[in-house]
């Protein structure tokens, strides 16, 4: 009898969105898997803000640049996820008028 092929594991993909100009979103920690993708949107009316991590090393964004532009009513990615297992990257949402400190999770 012949073994059951392993199904493939699903990307997932996360967009987490930019609410206002102070850099709240509507998911301060999302988990994801290496290999999974996430997106960055931005409410319509807030201004420009900025996703901002401490440097491309501590990103779990596979080498894409520490800090990227989000315009405002905008869409940035996908990135993949390419991270250590079982951390927490802090990152930054630099709104015009305050800034947030949400975390992407990188299960495994």
């Amino acid at each position: 009898m012949a073994a059951e092929p392993t199904p493939f594991a699903k990307i997932q993909e996360a967009v987490v969105t930019v609410l206002d100009a102070s850099g709240n979103v509507n998911q301060d920690a999302v988990t994801l898997n290496n290999g999974d993708q996430i997106y960055w949107t931005s409410t319509r009316g807030i201004g420009d803000c900025w996703i901002v991590f401490p440097s491309v090393k501590k990103s779990p964004l596979g080498g894409q640049a520490a800090v990227q532009l989000l315009r405002d009513g905008g869409t940035i990615g996908p990135f993949p996820i390419k991270g250590k297992k079982r951390t927490g990257y802090k990152y930054s949402v630099i709104g015009l008028e305050d800034s947030n400190d949400p975390t992407i999770i990188v299960d495994n």
